[in-house]
């Protein structure tokens, strides 16, 4: 009985000494660098989609689609309640890129380096390759 007490004290102490899982990166979220938040938008523009600009904010990128938008951590907080998602980050001074796997080997994928202070260049599937201005 005593060994008992003792493997369920043990048990009890490991478990509520465990790190704080709140305090680790979730994968599902979206953490865009610093150097990339605001707007921005192609000076030419996207050919003939309704794409107007992109938006990046410290836990979001949107898709500014003229009269609506497109947030991504909307659709990550949608999603994730139905369906496990993989958010992959890759982050440097001059690139990023962005990797959100959904259900059923569905993925979107976005690359940006950065070209200088207003300048980033966009490598994209969907829309070509863009040269964006920050605005």
């Amino acid at each position: 009985m005593k060994r008992i007490v003792v493997l369920l004290t043990i048990i009890l102490l490991a478990v509520s000494c465990s790190k704080d899982e709140s305090s680790s990166k979730s994968n599902d979220s979206i953490n865009p660098p610093e150097w990339i938040h605001g707007t921005w938008r192609a000076e030419d523009g996207y050919g003939s989609t309704t794409l107007t600009g992109l938006k990046f904010t410290s836990d979001d990128l949107i898709l500014d689609m003229g009269s609506s938008e497109l947030s991504h951590k909307a659709q990550l907080q949608q999603y994730s309640q139905i369906s496990e998602i993989t958010v992959d980050e890759e982050i440097s001074n001059s690139e990023y890129s962005l990797r959100i796997d959904y259900v059923q080997g569905i993925s979107i994928n976005y690359a940006f380096n950065r070209i200088d202070e207003i300048t980033i260049y966009w490598t994209s599937t969907g829309y070509g390759n863009l040269e964006l201005k920050k605005q």
